[in-house]
Formats: C-alpha cells, sequence, structure tokens
C-alpha cells in the first residue's frame, strides 16, 4: 500500500509537500505519529484520519485558533465535553452523557505529543490525557463523512454526476481486431475524448468504465496485469482532475458464453446496481465505440451514445463533440 501511496502522490500536482512515512504493522497510531515526528519538525500540528473526509474550509478555519483544537460533531452520544473551559476528552467509549464526538481531525503542539509519549500509550489515551489537564479549544461543524468503505466513499459524492463508458476506443485507442493491451506501456490516450472527458469533469462527472477484457480469459495476461493496466490508466487521468471510480471488466473470452461480455446486459446492470446513488436519471448515458456498445446499454436500460466510429451515421466524432448532449442528458438518435 504504501507504494501505491506514494506512486499516487507522485501524479497528481499539489501545493504541499507530502512525506510518506512507513511503520511496522504493529505500531499503534500514537506510534506512527511519533515516528513521523522524528523527521517533521513544525511544533503545530493538524492531525487527520485517512478515512475521514472533513470540508476544505475547515483547516482555514482552525488556522486562526492559537491552541489545541477538536473538530467536533454532536451526536446522542459521544466523548467530549464541553464547557465554559473548553472541550475535554473524557473517554474512548461513547455515551449519552457526553454529547460531542472528535472526528479525528484536530490541531495539537508537537512538544504536546513527544513531551507525553509512553510505550504502550494510545493516541486516544494520549488525548484523554492532555485535554483533561488543560481543556482544548473546539470547533463544532455538521457536514462529515467517514469514508471507512466504498459506499460512504460514494455517500461524500452524493452531488456529483455519473457517466459510464467503453475503455478501447473511448479511454484508450482501440488495437487492431483479436490483439490486446497486454502491459501499461502499451496503450495510448484518445487525446479528444480525454478532453472531453476533462470538460465534464470540470461540471461534476464522476466515471465508471465497461469493459470486455478478453486477454485474460484467453491466457494472454491475469487479473493482477489489467488491474495494473487499469491502475496506470486512473494515475495518467488524475493528472487531467478525471476520476475513475472503477473499472467494470468481463474477463471472459467470447467462447464462454457468459452474461456479462457486451453485447449481453449484465456487465452494465450490475454497474448501474452499484453505483446508483449517484445516478441522476432512470436512464443514464453509456458512451461506447461499437454497435455492441449500443446493444448491451439499451438491454440495460441506458443511453447509447456512440463516438470514434466513422462506419456509423449518428456517432459523433468525440466525446468532446458530444459534451453538451451528455450534460443534457436528453440523446436522441439522429
Amino acid at each position: 500500500m504504501a507504494d501505491e501511496v506514494k506512486e499516487f502522490l507522485n501524479y497528481i500536482n499539489l501545493d504541499i509537500e507530502i512525506q510518506v512515512f512507513v511503520t511496522p504493522i504493529n505500531f499503534s497510531s500514537l506510534d506512527r505519529l511519533v515516528n513521523a515526528l522524528t523527521s517533521v519538525k513544525h511544533e503545530r500540528l493538524l492531525v487527520l484520519y485517512c478515512d475521514n473526509l472533513i470540508p476544505s474550509n475547515v483547516a482555514q478555519k482552525l488556522s486562526t485558533f492559537s491552541g489545541n483544537t477538536f473538530v467536533v460533531q454532536k451526536r446522542t452520544e459521544g466523548n467530549i465535553s464541553i464547557s465554559e473551559m473548553g472541550a475535554t476528552y473524557i473517554s474512548p467509549n461513547r455515551s449519552s452523557k457526553t454529547k460531542y464526538v472528535e472526528l479525528g481531525y484536530f490541531l495539537i503542539s508537537r512538544c504536546e505529543v513527544m513531551n507525553n509519549y509512553e510505550i504502550n500509550l494510545s493516541l486516544v489515551s494520549l488525548l484523554i490525557l492532555i485535554s483533561k489537564r488543560t481543556p482544548f479549544l473546539w470547533l463544532e461543524i455538521e457536514e462529515y463523512y467517514s469514508l471507512s468503505n466504498f459506499e460512504q466513499a460514494l455517500l461524500s459524492n452524493k452531488n456529483s454526476k455519473i457517466l459510464y463508458l467503453d475503455r478501447d476506443g473511448i479511454i484508450c485507442s482501440k488495437p487492431p481486431s483479436r490483439t490486446y493491451v497486454l502491459d501499461k506501456f502499451s496503450y495510448q490516450l484518445e487525446e479528444k475524448n480525454i478532453n472531453g472527458l476533462t470538460e465534464l469533469a470540470k461540471n461534476g462527472y464522476l466515471f465508471v468504465v465497461c469493459t470486455n477484457q478478453p486477454a485474460v480469459g484467453l491466457g494472454l495476461i491475469s487479473t493482477e496485469q489489467l488491474k495494473d493496466i487499469h491502475r496506470s490508466i486512473c494515475l495518467e487521468l488524475i493528472k487531467k482532475k478525471v476520476h475513475i471510480l472503477n473499472f467494470a471488466t468481463c474477463e471472459h473470452s467470447w467462447v464462454d458464453e457468459c452474461q456479462c461480455r457486451k453485447p449481453k446486459p449484465g456487465l452494465l446492470l450490475e454497474s448501474k446496481l452499484q453505483f446508483k446513488m449517484l445516478s441522476k436519471s432512470s436512464k443514464p448515458i453509456y458512451i461506447g465505440d461499437q454497435m455492441s456498445d449500443r446493444e448491451a446499454a439499451e438491454s440495460a436500460g441506458f443511453q447509447p451514445i456512440l463516438v470514434n466510429n466513422s462506419t456509423l451515421e449518428d456517432a459523433f466524432d468525440s466525446i468532446l463533440d458530444a459534451v453538451d448532449i451528455i450534460q443534457a442528458n436528453n440523446y436522441v438518435e439522429k
């Protein structure tokens, strides 16, 4: 996982420096924090848990606070006591006697952490110890999402729109018939289509790819090698602010007679169900370049849009040429 995080950070453009520290698996959260602090010398620390999504303006608000500060939310049961003195972490366990929870997003001084650190002390125990001695400042927020699983991550994007795509001929150039992309160095992005996806992403679109990849079923590549190709595509598109939520893939060959290989609708039906919370239409759009894509889309209850196929009269030249139609979501065949 550490290597994947580093690879991801190498691809995204941020105005801040990010260092990745790798620790033994048996380290506690506090052990990992203290290990990082041996290299990070800043006195004020903003500590956050990676599976929590906090509104982006909260960090800006926290910059006005001068001391240790909890970000809290009101609940029916909590473990943070709020008084005129400040916010105190009462217990690791929640109780109806306290009405606030700490959201894993807090300001604390480096000295407080290092001076109170002991082996086998947990991060929560450290916060209890420090805040009982000197209560923290606190900032209450209402909007917050836990990203502890994929469904929660989707919920945090509930205002986004979703678009379904084929891979070869849409995101990547289509290989010649019965040849395949076998490694991450062998594909080429379809730039005009990618430009269209970039425009759509600016307007809140996220993307799901539904693609036949029989090279796996034919024994030419493994599932892991296919995932490596898709990971590489994702990282390239992230640089362009285009985010792929999933590659739904039929790995069977045509001789397997499965229900997921297009033009059968199984792959699209499964994806539509998985991402239904992001659908703004009962008939989402699927973009492909072949008649088999149209057939699968229509069978699965999608609106098909075909691009990049000069043999079809109603096909658009590229996704970029179809942006307005896609956003209107009222595509009618010519």
